[in-house]
């Protein structure tokens, strides 16, 4: 949420100096000061849209099979999995609060599946791909922005 409203507020900053025809160098030092004031100088990384862990039995690339996800377009994700070995692996996509919304069993070589989450109520999915212990986990947030603008003319 703070990130949303510093973008707004560096956005309705641009603006207000195009329509004042400001000093333009005082106008890039307050647009420099809110770039830097947006980034995370904690020594962390900062996670992306989609983030992947695993769990800690094993590392991403000791499991017996590879999974990807892809953004494929504002609410819709590709996901791919590898099945080197082809066991029975299952894969669910969950809500905290509705539960499990989809829950299938591939033993294919290659997986491959596109989810248009359009519908999807707001909120985090935990995508899961797991054979005995071997498990990979991955997250895709989605929310509705709604923006608001006033013009006066």
């Amino acid at each position: 949420m703070l990130a949303l409203l510093k973008q707004t507020l560096f956005r309705n900053l641009i603006n207000f100096l195009i329509m004042q025809k400001t000093n333009f160098i005082s106008g890039l030092a307050i647009i420099l000061i809110l770039v830097i004031s947006t980034l995370d100088l904690s020594g962390q990384a900062t996670q992306p849209y989609y983030t992947a862990t695993t769990n800690k039995i094993q590392k991403p690339n000791e499991l017996s099979f590879r999974v990807k996800l892809v953004p494929a377009g504002e609410t819709i994700f590709h996901l791919m999995v590898e099945n080197r070995l082809q066991k029975k692996l299952q894969i669910q996509i969950s809500h905290p609060d509705f539960g499990t919304m989809i829950d299938t069993t591939i033993s294919s070589l290659e997986f491959s599946r596109r989810y248009n989450l359009n519908e999807a109520e707001d909120g985090r999915y935990l995508i899961t791909v797991s054979h005995g212990k071997e498990k990979f986990s991955g997250e895709i947030e989605l929310s509705t922005v709604t923006a608001r603008n006033v013009v006066i003319r």
